[in-house]
């Protein structure tokens, strides 16, 4: 819900080394302008408050590098090695944060439509410095939750993913849509851990090098089906499911690692990061990102050419997430299945394209139809909306 600007420039030699290796080079910026929370100091007037500086590098090679022969990896899946390297900078009133990641991986094909990628190795180190506002603001929490958001961790993950997608560029087709993701993070630093006897501090965790490190396993399907109709009209579902399981040396799965409800590309009538957990409901000034380890979500969108460039498109979505068990401090805020329908959030509305072939310039006006922040009995809102109740998503691209 916040204006923002991103921009990137970008390098890329697709055969830099003559044997159709291809190194990519990303510089990017953004801007936002953030309203300030009540524990925090306004201490100028600019119009961007929160602002992120980006460095990414990535260097594929056609072949898997691997300790095993070539000839055991036919060429028909298209093998790739690929090596990363990121480091992002983000200032904002309440702090500032580092983020630094290293990672080593392969990517191959399987079909015309599938993708696989395996990271056997990715490195994440997430730095935070709190203002003295924010962190007295933090200091007075019991919340364990709110607090591991904002404190300093390390990650140590095997990833995997799987795209499958039938899509055809400029082909008005029925296509499928799949990506599956799979994360397990912490078990090689805690088994390093235990090799060393090392003891774990007074609040009862452990570290590495220094600093605290994350454990969890974690899993996401993004399903999407586009049916194609006559005139350049089509129906389009998306369904989302997450689950995350922090364990071990984790209290809370990591704030990058966490599942969030609402935004642009969401349910669009909620600003990102504002639904759920469940039912809970936060009468408080502080602006804490609500986060879930379970999410379900469902969108259904009727897409139609109205004039010229300019598309139009009838949404609803429906979703929320929720936390695995049960915590006083968020009421209501963890999945049960006998009762999770009740919890649902759902919104609709209309929003306009504009298609100028290179890129989509789109605007979504949403309403909520159901809050499960609201009481029982009261959830069912939209009889009572107003004009100034709908909220405007502004966005690059369809929104799935």
């Amino acid at each position: 819900g916040d204006l923002g600007l991103r921009g990137n420039l970008v390098y890329t030699n697709r055969n830099i080394f003559r044997g159709g290796e291809m190194i990519n080079v990303r510089l990017s910026s953004a801007l936002e302008s953030r309203s300030y929370s009540s524990y925090e100091n306004a201490k100028d007037n600019l119009l961007f408050n929160t602002m992120e500086y980006g460095l990414y590098l990535s260097f594929r090679t056609p072949n898997f590098i691997a300790p095993v022969k070539k000839a055991r990896f036919p060429k028909y899946l298209a093998p790739r090695s690929i090596f990363q390297l990121s480091y992002n900078f983000q200032t904002r009133p309440s702090y500032l944060r580092h983020l630094g990641n290293a990672s080593f991986g392969y990517e191959w094909n399987i079909g015309q439509n599938s993708i696989h990628r395996l990271f056997p190795i990715d490195l994440s180190v997430i730095k935070i410095f709190p203002s003295p506002e924010f962190q007295a603001n933090i200091d007075t929490l019991s919340n364990v939750r709110y607090k591991d958001q904002y404190t300093d961790h390390f990650i140590a993950a095997l990833k995997y993913n799987l795209i499958y997608n039938t899509q055809k560029p400029n082909k008005w087709k029925d296509f499928t849509y799949l990506l599956f993701r799979f994360e397990v993070a912490g078990n090689l630093a805690s088994l390093i851990n235990d090799l060393s006897n090392k003891s774990p501090l007074g609040e009862g965790y452990y570290t590495l090098f220094g600093i605290r490190h994350a454990q969890y396993v974690r899993g996401e399907l993004d399903y999407r089906h586009f049916y194609a109709l006559p005139n350049k009209q089509g129906f389009i579902f998306r369904t989302i499911f997450g689950l995350g399981i922090p364990y071990g040396n984790s209290n809370a799965l990591p704030f990058e690692k966490g599942f969030y409800g609402g935004g642009a590309n969401g349910m669009r009538g909620w600003a990102y990061r504002t639904l759920g957990p469940g039912s809970f409901s936060e009468n408080s000034p502080n602006q804490f990102d609500k986060m879930g380890e379970i999410k379900l979500e469902a969108s259904f969108e009727y897409r139609f050419p109205i004039v010229w460039y300019m598309n139009g498109a009838l949404f609803a979505d429906v979703g929320n997430v929720w936390l695995l068990k049960e915590n006083e401090l968020f009421p209501d805020g963890h999945f049960q299945l006998a009762n999770f329908t009740n919890q649902l959030g759902i919104d609709g509305g209309f929003g306009l394209r504009f298609d100028f072939d290179f890129f989509i310039v789109r605007l979504d006006a949403a309403l909520k139809f159901r809050d499960p922040a609201e009481a029982k009995g009261d959830r069912i809102i939209i009889g009572n909306s107003k004009f100034s109740d709908i909220f405007w998503n502004f966005g690059i691209g369809y929104p799935f």
